[in-house]
Protein backbone atom coordinates (compact mmCIF):
# COMPACT_ATOMS: atom_id res chain seq x y z
CA UNK A 1 0.00 0.00 0.00
CA UNK A 2 2.71 2.78 1.05
CA UNK A 3 4.79 1.31 -2.43
CA UNK A 4 1.15 2.41 -4.12
CA UNK A 5 1.00 6.09 -2.46
CA UNK A 6 4.15 6.94 -3.08
CA UNK A 7 3.59 5.91 -7.02
CA UNK A 8 0.81 8.00 -6.71
CA UNK A 9 2.78 10.78 -4.99
CA UNK A 10 5.33 10.70 -7.79
CA UNK A 11 2.75 10.50 -11.08
CA UNK A 12 0.94 13.26 -10.03
CA UNK A 13 3.12 15.88 -7.47
CA UNK A 14 6.92 15.57 -9.22
CA UNK A 15 6.04 18.50 -11.28
CA UNK A 16 5.90 22.21 -8.94
CA UNK A 17 3.35 23.61 -11.71
CA UNK A 18 0.81 20.84 -10.54
CA UNK A 19 1.40 21.57 -6.70
CA UNK A 20 0.94 25.70 -7.24
CA UNK A 21 -1.74 24.78 -9.32
CA UNK A 22 -3.80 22.54 -7.37
CA UNK A 23 -2.52 24.44 -4.08
CA UNK A 24 -4.35 27.82 -5.94
CA UNK A 25 -7.61 25.87 -6.49
CA UNK A 26 -7.97 24.44 -2.65
CA UNK A 27 -6.87 28.75 -1.37
CA UNK A 28 -9.73 30.00 -2.76
CA UNK A 29 -12.20 27.13 -1.99
CA UNK A 30 -11.19 27.66 1.52
CA UNK A 31 -12.00 31.58 1.33
CA UNK A 32 -14.89 31.07 -0.51
CA UNK A 33 -15.95 28.44 2.68
CA UNK A 34 -15.33 30.98 4.77
CA UNK A 35 -17.62 34.11 2.84
CA UNK A 36 -20.22 31.90 2.27
CA UNK A 37 -23.54 31.10 4.07
CA UNK A 38 -23.26 27.80 6.38
CA UNK A 39 -25.99 26.14 3.95
CA UNK A 40 -24.32 26.00 0.91
CA UNK A 41 -20.43 25.68 2.34
CA UNK A 42 -20.53 22.00 1.52
CA UNK A 43 -21.25 22.51 -1.94
CA UNK A 44 -18.94 25.00 -2.55
CA UNK A 45 -16.19 22.77 -1.08
CA UNK A 46 -17.59 20.25 -3.58
CA UNK A 47 -17.57 22.50 -6.54
CA UNK A 48 -13.67 23.23 -5.75
CA UNK A 49 -12.57 20.16 -4.80
CA UNK A 50 -14.29 19.11 -8.01
CA UNK A 51 -12.22 21.64 -9.93
CA UNK A 52 -8.92 19.81 -8.78
CA UNK A 53 -10.15 16.32 -9.06
CA UNK A 54 -10.75 17.07 -12.81
CA UNK A 55 -7.01 18.30 -13.82
CA UNK A 56 -5.21 15.57 -11.66
CA UNK A 57 -7.92 12.48 -12.56
CA UNK A 58 -6.59 13.42 -16.46
CA UNK A 59 -3.18 13.94 -15.13
CA UNK A 60 -3.06 10.96 -13.84
CA UNK A 61 -4.81 8.95 -16.81
CA UNK A 62 -2.40 10.45 -19.43
CA UNK A 63 0.74 9.09 -17.21
CA UNK A 64 -0.03 5.84 -16.47
CA UNK A 65 -0.85 5.12 -20.26
CA UNK A 66 2.25 5.92 -20.73
CA UNK A 67 4.24 4.41 -18.17
CA UNK A 68 1.88 1.28 -18.48
CA UNK A 69 2.94 1.35 -22.11
CA UNK A 70 6.69 1.59 -21.74
CA UNK A 71 6.35 -1.05 -18.62
CA UNK A 72 4.81 -3.41 -21.46
CA UNK A 73 7.91 -2.98 -23.47
CA UNK A 74 10.25 -4.04 -21.08
CA UNK A 75 8.44 -6.66 -20.13
CA UNK A 76 7.98 -5.19 -16.01
CA UNK A 77 6.35 -7.83 -14.09
CA UNK A 78 3.03 -6.99 -11.98
CA UNK A 79 3.26 -3.35 -13.26
CA UNK A 80 -0.28 -3.47 -13.71
CA UNK A 81 -2.01 -4.42 -10.57
CA UNK A 82 0.50 -1.64 -8.58
CA UNK A 83 -0.84 0.89 -11.45
CA UNK A 84 -4.43 -0.02 -10.41
CA UNK A 85 -3.41 0.07 -7.03
CA UNK A 86 -2.07 3.45 -7.37
CA UNK A 87 -5.77 4.31 -9.29
CA UNK A 88 -7.92 2.91 -6.04
CA UNK A 89 -6.16 5.31 -3.98
CA UNK A 90 -6.32 8.04 -5.79
CA UNK A 91 -10.20 7.61 -5.57
CA UNK A 92 -9.90 7.16 -2.35
CA UNK A 93 -8.21 10.17 -1.31
CA UNK A 94 -9.90 12.32 -4.57
CA UNK A 95 -13.21 10.82 -4.48
CA UNK A 96 -14.18 9.06 -1.15
CA UNK A 97 -13.06 10.99 0.88
CA UNK A 98 -14.10 14.31 -0.22
CA UNK A 99 -17.59 12.70 -0.53
CA UNK A 100 -17.70 12.15 2.97
CA UNK A 101 -16.55 15.17 4.18
CA UNK A 102 -18.90 17.27 1.95
CA UNK A 103 -21.49 15.30 3.41
CA UNK A 104 -20.64 16.21 7.13
CA UNK A 105 -20.68 19.86 6.21
CA UNK A 106 -24.24 19.51 5.08
CA UNK A 107 -24.61 19.27 1.50
CA UNK A 108 -26.73 16.28 0.28
CA UNK A 109 -25.50 12.64 -0.51
CA UNK A 110 -26.36 12.20 -3.74
CA UNK A 111 -25.54 15.75 -4.56
CA UNK A 112 -21.97 15.37 -3.41
CA UNK A 113 -21.19 12.06 -4.99
CA UNK A 114 -22.65 13.07 -8.15
CA UNK A 115 -19.98 15.92 -8.12
CA UNK A 116 -16.92 14.47 -7.19
CA UNK A 117 -17.62 11.14 -8.74
CA UNK A 118 -18.42 13.15 -12.25
CA UNK A 119 -15.69 15.22 -11.86
CA UNK A 120 -12.92 12.13 -11.94
CA UNK A 121 -15.28 10.34 -14.46
CA UNK A 122 -14.75 13.80 -16.66
CA UNK A 123 -10.96 14.17 -16.30
CA UNK A 124 -10.44 10.69 -17.46
CA UNK A 125 -12.74 11.42 -20.40
CA UNK A 126 -10.56 14.02 -21.32
CA UNK A 127 -7.16 12.50 -21.04
CA UNK A 128 -8.60 9.86 -23.10
CA UNK A 129 -10.90 11.62 -25.94
CA UNK A 130 -9.33 14.80 -25.64
CA UNK A 131 -10.79 18.62 -25.05
CA UNK A 132 -12.66 18.94 -27.97
CA UNK A 133 -15.68 17.73 -25.98
CA UNK A 134 -15.85 20.42 -23.77
CA UNK A 135 -16.37 22.70 -26.32
CA UNK A 136 -19.62 20.35 -27.51
CA UNK A 137 -20.77 20.51 -23.76
CA UNK A 138 -20.43 24.49 -23.34
CA UNK A 139 -22.40 24.30 -26.81
CA UNK A 140 -24.83 22.10 -26.08
CA UNK A 141 -25.45 24.37 -22.72
CA UNK A 142 -26.39 27.13 -24.49
CA UNK A 143 -29.24 24.84 -26.10
CA UNK A 144 -30.17 22.98 -23.33
CA UNK A 145 -30.90 24.08 -20.20
CA UNK A 146 -27.98 21.47 -18.43
CA UNK A 147 -28.50 23.52 -15.33
CA UNK A 148 -32.03 22.88 -14.71
CA UNK A 149 -31.94 19.10 -15.90
CA UNK A 150 -28.77 18.69 -13.83
CA UNK A 151 -30.83 19.83 -10.30
CA UNK A 152 -33.02 16.66 -10.73
CA UNK A 153 -32.21 13.14 -9.13
CA UNK A 154 -32.76 11.01 -11.88
CA UNK A 155 -30.37 12.90 -13.54
CA UNK A 156 -27.66 13.07 -10.75
CA UNK A 157 -28.38 9.06 -10.50
CA UNK A 158 -27.76 8.41 -14.73
CA UNK A 159 -25.02 10.91 -13.82
CA UNK A 160 -23.27 8.98 -11.46
CA UNK A 161 -23.90 5.54 -13.47
CA UNK A 162 -22.14 6.67 -16.04
CA UNK A 163 -19.44 8.09 -13.96
CA UNK A 164 -19.10 4.90 -12.40
CA UNK A 165 -18.94 2.80 -15.35
CA UNK A 166 -16.34 5.23 -16.71
CA UNK A 167 -14.21 4.50 -13.59
CA UNK A 168 -14.63 0.93 -13.83
CA UNK A 169 -13.02 0.73 -17.57
CA UNK A 170 -10.41 3.37 -15.95
CA UNK A 171 -9.11 -0.06 -13.95
CA UNK A 172 -8.09 -1.78 -16.91
CA UNK A 173 -5.89 0.92 -18.74
CA UNK A 174 -2.84 -0.25 -17.55
CA UNK A 175 -3.49 -3.59 -18.91
CA UNK A 176 -4.30 -2.57 -22.03
CA UNK A 177 -1.61 -0.48 -22.69
CA UNK A 178 1.24 -3.01 -21.45
CA UNK A 179 -0.97 -5.18 -24.22
CA UNK A 180 0.10 -2.54 -26.65
CA UNK A 181 3.71 -2.14 -25.45
CA UNK A 182 4.34 -5.94 -25.54
CA UNK A 183 2.52 -6.49 -29.15
CA UNK A 184 5.43 -3.28 -30.69
CA UNK A 185 7.99 -5.74 -29.62
CA UNK A 186 6.02 -7.85 -31.03
CA UNK A 187 6.05 -6.52 -34.51
CA UNK A 188 9.39 -5.68 -34.75
CA UNK A 189 10.56 -9.31 -33.61
CA UNK A 190 8.28 -10.31 -37.00
CA UNK A 191 10.37 -12.73 -39.03
CA UNK A 192 8.79 -12.64 -42.22
CA UNK A 193 11.17 -10.64 -43.64
CA UNK A 194 13.50 -13.44 -43.45
CA UNK A 195 11.25 -15.44 -46.03
CA UNK A 196 13.53 -17.49 -48.38
CA UNK A 197 10.96 -17.58 -51.34
CA UNK A 198 12.65 -15.49 -54.31
CA UNK A 199 10.89 -12.21 -55.31
CA UNK A 200 10.55 -14.19 -58.78
CA UNK A 201 8.70 -17.01 -57.50
CA UNK A 202 6.93 -15.05 -55.38
CA UNK A 203 5.52 -12.81 -58.26
CA UNK A 204 5.55 -15.94 -60.84
CA UNK A 205 1.70 -16.76 -62.07
CA UNK A 206 0.12 -19.16 -60.01
CA UNK A 207 1.98 -18.53 -56.73
CA UNK A 208 0.72 -17.31 -53.97
CA UNK A 209 1.77 -13.56 -53.11
CA UNK A 210 4.18 -12.32 -50.49
CA UNK A 211 2.42 -10.77 -47.59
CA UNK A 212 3.12 -7.35 -48.03
CA UNK A 213 5.44 -5.59 -45.44
CA UNK A 214 3.21 -2.88 -43.50
CA UNK A 215 6.50 -1.17 -42.78
CA UNK A 216 7.21 -1.07 -46.67
CA UNK A 217 3.37 -0.14 -47.26
CA UNK A 218 4.04 2.81 -44.74
CA UNK A 219 6.69 4.21 -46.40
CA UNK A 220 5.55 3.55 -50.11
CA UNK A 221 2.39 5.77 -49.31
CA UNK A 222 4.44 8.43 -47.66
CA UNK A 223 6.39 8.75 -50.94
CA UNK A 224 3.42 9.47 -52.85
CA UNK A 225 2.50 12.53 -51.13
CA UNK A 226 6.15 14.03 -51.63
CA UNK A 227 6.13 16.49 -54.14
CA UNK A 228 9.01 18.22 -55.73
CA UNK A 229 8.46 21.42 -54.27
CA UNK A 230 9.00 20.31 -50.84
CA UNK A 231 10.78 17.15 -51.14
CA UNK A 232 12.74 18.06 -48.18
CA UNK A 233 10.48 18.76 -45.89
CA UNK A 234 8.27 15.37 -46.63
CA UNK A 235 11.97 13.91 -46.21
CA UNK A 236 12.60 15.08 -43.14
CA UNK A 237 8.97 14.80 -41.88
CA UNK A 238 9.36 10.96 -42.72
CA UNK A 239 12.49 10.49 -40.68
CA UNK A 240 11.99 12.52 -37.68
CA UNK A 241 8.68 11.21 -36.94
CA UNK A 242 5.60 13.39 -38.25
CA UNK A 243 3.47 14.62 -41.09
CA UNK A 244 3.73 17.44 -43.32
CA UNK A 245 0.34 16.58 -44.42
CA UNK A 246 -3.25 17.35 -43.71
CA UNK A 247 -5.85 14.96 -43.90
CA UNK A 248 -8.24 16.83 -46.05
CA UNK A 249 -11.30 14.23 -45.93
CA UNK A 250 -11.37 15.22 -42.13
CA UNK A 251 -11.12 18.85 -42.84
CA UNK A 252 -13.88 18.73 -45.09
CA UNK A 253 -16.10 16.82 -42.31
CA UNK A 254 -15.22 19.31 -39.77
CA UNK A 255 -15.97 21.84 -42.09
CA UNK A 256 -19.85 20.06 -42.91
CA UNK A 257 -20.09 19.17 -39.18
CA UNK A 258 -19.54 23.38 -38.10
CA UNK A 259 -21.66 24.57 -41.11
CA UNK A 260 -24.33 21.85 -39.59
CA UNK A 261 -24.18 22.73 -35.87
CA UNK A 262 -24.59 26.59 -36.78
CA UNK A 263 -27.46 26.03 -38.81
CA UNK A 264 -28.89 23.89 -35.91
CA UNK A 265 -27.93 26.98 -33.81
CA UNK A 266 -30.16 29.22 -36.10
CA UNK A 267 -32.98 27.41 -36.37
CA UNK A 268 -32.76 27.06 -32.81
CA UNK A 269 -32.47 30.80 -31.69
CA UNK A 270 -34.79 31.95 -35.18
CA UNK A 271 -32.37 34.37 -35.33
CA UNK A 272 -28.96 35.51 -35.76
CA UNK A 273 -26.73 33.45 -33.52
CA UNK A 274 -24.56 34.53 -30.95
CA UNK A 275 -21.04 34.61 -31.47
CA UNK A 276 -20.07 32.01 -28.91
CA UNK A 277 -21.08 29.58 -31.53
CA UNK A 278 -18.91 30.84 -34.08
CA UNK A 279 -16.46 31.38 -31.53
CA UNK A 280 -16.28 28.14 -30.41
CA UNK A 281 -15.79 27.02 -33.82
CA UNK A 282 -12.81 29.63 -34.22
CA UNK A 283 -11.00 28.28 -31.09
CA UNK A 284 -11.04 24.38 -31.99
CA UNK A 285 -8.99 26.06 -35.23
CA UNK A 286 -7.19 27.22 -32.85
CA UNK A 287 -6.56 24.61 -30.69
CA UNK A 288 -5.62 22.37 -33.74
CA UNK A 289 -2.91 24.62 -34.50
CA UNK A 290 -1.38 24.48 -31.78
CA UNK A 291 -1.58 20.99 -31.56
CA UNK A 292 -0.41 20.38 -34.58
CA UNK A 293 3.24 22.71 -34.43
CA UNK A 294 3.60 21.47 -31.06
CA UNK A 295 3.49 17.72 -32.31
CA UNK A 296 6.30 18.65 -34.77
CA UNK A 297 7.72 20.58 -32.04
CA UNK A 298 8.17 17.38 -29.59
CA UNK A 299 8.69 14.91 -32.95
CA UNK A 300 12.44 17.07 -33.18
CA UNK A 301 12.96 17.06 -29.34
CA UNK A 302 12.51 13.12 -28.80
CA UNK A 303 14.47 12.08 -32.54
CA UNK A 304 18.23 12.72 -31.26
CA UNK A 305 19.36 9.39 -32.67
CA UNK A 306 17.61 9.69 -35.83
CA UNK A 307 19.11 13.27 -36.29
CA UNK A 308 22.09 11.99 -36.00
CA UNK A 309 22.02 9.33 -38.55
CA UNK A 310 20.75 11.91 -40.44
CA UNK A 311 24.46 14.01 -40.16
CA UNK A 312 25.64 10.58 -41.33
CA UNK A 313 23.85 10.15 -44.09
CA UNK A 314 25.89 10.84 -47.85
CA UNK A 315 22.62 12.92 -48.89
CA UNK A 316 21.97 14.66 -45.97
CA UNK A 317 20.57 18.25 -46.95
CA UNK A 318 22.97 20.90 -45.79
CA UNK A 319 22.47 23.12 -43.23
CA UNK A 320 19.82 25.97 -45.36
CA UNK A 321 17.94 23.31 -47.01
CA UNK A 322 16.99 22.06 -43.85
CA UNK A 323 16.18 25.47 -41.91
CA UNK A 324 14.02 26.14 -44.65
CA UNK A 325 12.39 23.23 -44.81
CA UNK A 326 11.64 22.97 -41.16
CA UNK A 327 10.13 26.52 -41.78
CA UNK A 328 8.28 25.43 -44.40
CA UNK A 329 6.91 22.93 -42.90
CA UNK A 330 5.39 24.95 -39.97
CA UNK A 331 3.16 26.45 -42.69
CA UNK A 332 2.30 22.92 -44.39
CA UNK A 333 0.82 21.40 -40.58
CA UNK A 334 -1.30 24.92 -40.76
CA UNK A 335 -3.30 24.31 -43.97
CA UNK A 336 -6.14 21.97 -42.96
CA UNK A 337 -6.82 24.52 -39.80
CA UNK A 338 -6.84 27.60 -41.50
CA UNK A 339 -8.72 26.02 -44.68
CA UNK A 340 -11.36 24.95 -42.42
CA UNK A 341 -12.08 28.10 -40.27
CA UNK A 342 -12.50 30.05 -43.71
CA UNK A 343 -14.36 27.40 -44.63
CA UNK A 344 -16.79 28.36 -41.94
CA UNK A 345 -16.19 31.70 -41.66
CA UNK A 346 -16.66 32.57 -45.33
CA UNK A 347 -20.10 30.92 -45.33
CA UNK A 348 -21.08 31.75 -42.16
CA UNK A 349 -20.72 35.68 -43.28
CA UNK A 350 -22.31 35.19 -47.07
CA UNK A 351 -25.57 33.68 -44.99
CA UNK A 352 -25.20 36.76 -42.49
CA UNK A 353 -24.70 34.00 -39.56
CA UNK A 354 -22.31 36.40 -38.53
CA UNK A 355 -21.13 39.87 -38.36
CA UNK A 356 -18.24 41.12 -40.92
CA UNK A 357 -16.33 42.66 -37.27
CA UNK A 358 -16.77 38.96 -35.54
CA UNK A 359 -15.35 37.53 -38.80
CA UNK A 360 -12.19 40.00 -38.25
CA UNK A 361 -11.83 39.27 -34.93
CA UNK A 362 -12.04 35.30 -35.59
CA UNK A 363 -9.27 35.87 -38.26
CA UNK A 364 -7.09 38.09 -35.73
CA UNK A 365 -7.22 35.04 -33.33
CA UNK A 366 -6.11 32.76 -35.46
CA UNK A 367 -3.49 35.10 -37.46
CA UNK A 368 -2.23 35.63 -33.66
CA UNK A 369 -2.15 32.01 -32.60
CA UNK A 370 -0.11 30.92 -36.32
CA UNK A 371 2.06 33.48 -35.27
CA UNK A 372 2.69 33.10 -31.43
CA UNK A 373 3.15 29.14 -31.83
CA UNK A 374 5.18 29.33 -35.29
CA UNK A 375 7.55 32.13 -34.09
CA UNK A 376 8.47 29.84 -30.24
CA UNK A 377 9.00 26.64 -32.36
CA UNK A 378 11.88 28.91 -34.17
CA UNK A 379 12.75 30.41 -30.89
CA UNK A 380 13.16 26.98 -29.29
CA UNK A 381 14.84 25.04 -32.04
CA UNK A 382 17.66 28.12 -32.64
CA UNK A 383 18.48 27.12 -28.88
CA UNK A 384 21.95 25.87 -28.09
CA UNK A 385 20.16 23.53 -25.07
CA UNK A 386 16.63 23.03 -24.89
CA UNK A 387 15.68 23.60 -21.31
CA UNK A 388 11.92 22.99 -19.81
CA UNK A 389 11.19 26.59 -19.22
CA UNK A 390 12.35 29.61 -21.71
CA UNK A 391 11.73 33.11 -20.90
CA UNK A 392 11.90 34.14 -24.77
CA UNK A 393 9.16 31.82 -25.53
CA UNK A 394 6.85 32.96 -23.16
CA UNK A 395 7.40 36.42 -23.74
CA UNK A 396 7.24 36.16 -27.39
CA UNK A 397 3.80 34.68 -26.95
CA UNK A 398 2.36 37.26 -24.58
CA UNK A 399 3.56 39.78 -27.09
CA UNK A 400 1.74 38.22 -29.87
CA UNK A 401 -1.34 37.86 -27.51
CA UNK A 402 -0.81 41.85 -26.53
CA UNK A 403 -0.36 42.67 -30.08
CA UNK A 404 -3.57 40.84 -31.42
CA UNK A 405 -5.76 42.64 -28.19
CA UNK A 406 -4.40 45.79 -29.15
CA UNK A 407 -5.35 45.39 -32.73
CA UNK A 408 -8.72 43.81 -31.98
CA UNK A 409 -9.51 46.91 -29.96
CA UNK A 410 -8.20 49.25 -32.46
CA UNK A 411 -10.02 50.71 -35.47
CA UNK A 412 -8.46 49.69 -38.62
CA UNK A 413 -5.46 51.85 -40.52
CA UNK A 414 -5.65 53.99 -36.59
CA UNK A 415 -2.32 53.98 -34.81
CA UNK A 416 -3.36 51.35 -32.28
CA UNK A 417 -4.44 49.35 -34.72
CA UNK A 418 -0.76 49.76 -36.29
CA UNK A 419 0.96 49.27 -33.24
CA UNK A 420 -0.57 46.11 -32.20
CA UNK A 421 0.03 44.94 -35.70
CA UNK A 422 3.47 45.73 -35.35
CA UNK A 423 3.68 43.69 -31.60
CA UNK A 424 1.70 40.90 -32.80
CA UNK A 425 4.12 40.58 -36.30
CA UNK A 426 7.70 41.83 -35.06
CA UNK A 427 8.34 38.86 -32.12
CA UNK A 428 7.55 35.75 -34.87
CA UNK A 429 9.77 37.66 -37.19
CA UNK A 430 12.96 38.49 -34.77
CA UNK A 431 12.65 34.55 -34.04
CA UNK A 432 12.49 33.39 -37.94
CA UNK A 433 15.31 35.67 -38.51
CA UNK A 434 17.36 34.67 -35.35
CA UNK A 435 16.80 30.75 -36.32
CA UNK A 436 17.81 31.49 -39.64
CA UNK A 437 21.12 33.41 -38.58
CA UNK A 438 21.79 30.40 -35.84
CA UNK A 439 24.26 27.69 -36.38
CA UNK A 440 21.71 24.57 -37.48
CA UNK A 441 21.49 22.71 -33.80
CA UNK A 442 21.23 18.78 -35.42
CA UNK A 443 20.92 16.77 -33.46
CA UNK A 444 19.01 18.83 -30.65
CA UNK A 445 20.83 19.15 -27.75
CA UNK A 446 17.58 18.74 -25.39
CA UNK A 447 17.51 18.51 -21.33
CA UNK A 448 15.65 15.93 -20.21
CA UNK A 449 12.96 17.33 -18.22
CA UNK A 450 12.28 19.62 -21.01
CA UNK A 451 11.37 16.10 -23.02
CA UNK A 452 9.67 14.68 -19.93
CA UNK A 453 7.36 17.77 -20.34
CA UNK A 454 6.74 17.56 -23.96
CA UNK A 455 6.22 14.13 -23.55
Amino acid sequence: MSRALRVLAQLLFHRPLILVLLSLVYVVGVFMFIVMDTGKRGMVVAVFVGLATVGLAAVLTERIARHSYQAGSLGLPNHARLMRLTQAWFLGLFVAAPIIAVIALGAGALAATTTLTAAAALGIFLATYGGFWLIVLVLLGKVAPLGDWIMLAPVQGVIVAFSALLIWRWFDLPAQRERMGALQQILLADARHEDTQSDDAAQAPGTDSAVPDPIDTFVASEMERIQSWRTTPSMLALGIGYSVGSKWKHVGWGIVIAIVALFVWHLVHRAQPPALAYWMATGLCCYALVGRLQGVLQAWMSSAVEQSLLRLAPRCPDARSIKKAVVLTTFLVQRGSIAFWAAITALATLLSWIQTSEALLGGTAVFATSLAFSGSAWAVLSHRRIREWRFSTIALVLTVAAGAGTLALGRPLSDQWVFGLVWMVAPPVFALTWYWIAPLRLPLDVDPRALKAAQ
